[in-house]
């Protein structure tokens, strides 16, 4: 979980700086809030679509596991 962290934190940082560096201060000039609910409604949609993937991949385990 640790190493996972890590990877997650380092990712962050990387994005920050390159946004930092890409658009300076636009963060400033947008509406944050909104910006917020259309990420929050991209995570939402990416689980989603996981979920998705996991009950087909369920599905074709038990298809598996009844044919052997």
């Amino acid at each position: 979980m640790k190493k996972y962290l890590e990877e997650f934190l380092g990712l962050c940082y990387e994005r920050l700086n390159k946004g930092e560096k890409e658009h300076t201060d636009d963060y400033l000039k947008v509406d944050l809030y909104q910006q917020m609910i259309e990420e929050l409604a991209d995570v939402f949609n990416y689980a989603f679509l996981e979920y998705v993937k996991l009950r087909n991949l369920k599905k074709l385990r038990v298809k598996l596991d009844k044919e052997m």
